[in-house]
């Protein structure tokens, strides 16, 4: 069905974590069908690269596609068809406990009328601006 496209395009990709910079102009393309095998030594970027392929953290230049599709406007429809663990996975430290909700539910393509009710009955309404 990818046959000729690759399935992950990464375009020109940058992420800083203030003065520090994890990923410098990264660019790479992975084709259907191949396997591919990501090694480099501790700090070298690769936890930060798959984080921003899922989503889970925006670089501050550059493009990610997945299946032909931009991350990170495309992810409701990439998640359905990929699986994929990182070392830690899930929550983006940075926002709120409500805002990471969020995320997952437009990730996952549900709406956010039952947030509310969802928090409440896990005890959180109370801290759910809280990071």
């Amino acid at each position: 069905m990818f046959t000729g496209s690759p399935v992950v395009r990464v375009s020109n990709l940058h992420k800083r974590y203030g003065p520090t910079h994890a990923l410098r102009g990264l660019d790479f393309e992975i084709p259907a069908g191949q396997l591919t095998g990501f090694l480099g030594p501790n700090g070298a970027g690769k936890t930060t690269t798959f984080r921003a392929i899922l989503g889970l953290t925006r670089p501050n230049e550059g493009t990610v596609e997945v299946l032909g599709r931009e991350v990170p406007s495309g992810l409701p429809e990439i998640v359905k068809r990929i699986g994929v663990i990182v070392e830690e996975p899930g929550l983006i430290k940075a926002l709120s406990g409500r805002v990471n909700v969020e995320i997952a539910a437009d990730t996952l393509g549900f709406g956010h009328d039952r947030i509310d009710e969802q928090l409440d009955f896990v005890g959180l309404t109370q801290d759910s601006h809280r990071k």
